[in-house]
């Protein structure tokens, strides 16, 4: 195959992950389709049948009159349907297998493997397989998808929506440094939030930067917060976190990602009205300037009723909370957006990353 035709593919195999990225983390396979067969291969102890099928799957996808069965193209032949499966698989799916932290095992070329030294996926080739039954299972599922070609989309994306849960089930190495400055960590924050998050990524540092109040001077007994898509109503919070202390709310913090206006902060406001807050902070990222004075008069109308809210931007919150802590305080936040992600259940790429930025204080 050509560079072009290989680059084709990974366009393909990219957009496809995309919407995998996005679908229902429970996405099953519509009705009648083989769900059981593909499980049963990405669960086989020969690691390269897991290559093999999204390679072989991809191949049709692209082009359904190639033999999804096809391994090698014998030597001189023009037949348009075989292809060099082994080649694909290192030149596209091997790349963004690693490129997505290797969630199958790190192979360079799986085809390689003694099992995949045939020409077809096919009933003949058995005797050559350790694993016979999940051999048969992958002859299957190809045979099917050869039958049917319009099959091969929805299989491939099953292939990769386990692939999706194998990545996020990975278990990912914190190395917190032993020295923190306030530099380094606040670089750390900026590098962490310049990657779009729907809010999820500055209401984790929310909580870190209170749980490590709570560790360091010990003025709250727990902190608390959600995964960013359950609302403060139905997770029974008053906000994005909560700070208790004997039971009761001492503080909560809504954290907003986006520009804030009279719109959004009187949301607010009513939410924590239902839940007692005397004190409510407001971490923003940017506000609606054209609001300034109708968002001043809301905060000083919530005062006279029992509750004081204050309007800080995120940036000058870390900078001055991060500050009087100290370092141990600085080492207690680290720690805490490690604690938050669990709390959140924020998937593989976040705390992927966050590790990167710990390995390079």
């Amino acid at each position: 195959m050509r560079k072009e035709t290989f680059a084709q593919l990974a366009e393909k195999l990219d957009s496809l992950w995309a919407d995998v990225l996005k679908a229902d983390r429970d996405k099953a396979l519509a009705p009648l389709l083989p769900t059981s067969l593909v499980e049963q291969i990405f669960k086989s102890s020969t690691r390269s049948y897991a290559y093999a099928l999204i390679t072989q799957l991809l191949a049709k996808y692209d082009d359904p009159e190639r033999d999804a069965r096809c391994i090698q193209k014998a030597k001189g032949s023009d037949d348009p349907a075989r292809f060099d499966a082994r080649s694909m698989c290192s030149h596209v799916v091997v790349p963004w297998e690693r490129s997505i932290g290797s969630p199958l095992g790190l192979s360079t070329d799986p085809y390689v493997n003694n099992s995949l030294r045939v020409s077809d996926f096919s009933p003949e080739n058995r005797g050559a397989q350790r694993q016979k039954e999940d051999w048969d299972a992958l002859v299957q599922l190809l045979e099917l998808v050869q039958r049917h070609p319009n099959l091969a989309g929805p299989i491939l994306s099953k292939c990769l929506l386990i692939v999706r849960q194998l990545r996020e089930d990975q278990q990912v190495e914190y190395p917190t440094p032993q020295r923190a400055s306030l530099g380094d960590c606040l670089k750390a924050v900026d590098r962490f939030l310049q990657t779009p998050s729907g809010g999820a990524r500055l209401q984790l540092l929310g909580f870190a930067v209170f749980d490590a109040l709570r560790l360091t001077w010990n003025v709250f007994d727990e902190v608390l917060t959600s995964p960013v898509n359950v609302s403060d109503k139905s997770s029974g919070k008053a906000a994005d976190v909560v700070c208790r202390k004997n039971g009761q709310v001492v503080i909560a913090c809504e954290v907003k990602d986006r520009e804030l206006n009279l719109e959004v902060l009187d949301a607010v406001i009513n939410n924590a009205r239902l839940e007692k807050v005397r004190e409510l902070f407001t971490l923003v990222r940017g506000k609606d300037l054209s609001h300034e004075e109708s968002i001043s008069g809301r905060i000083d109308r919530e005062f006279k009723h029992g509750m004081n809210v204050y309007l800080l931007d995120c940036d000058g919150f870390f900078a001055l909370v991060l500050a009087l802590i100290g370092e141990p305080g600085r080492q207690h936040f680290l720690r805490s957006v490690i604690d938050g992600m669990t709390h959140m259940n924020l998937g593989y790429d976040t705390r992927r990353e966050w590790s990167r930025i710990l390995a390079e204080f």
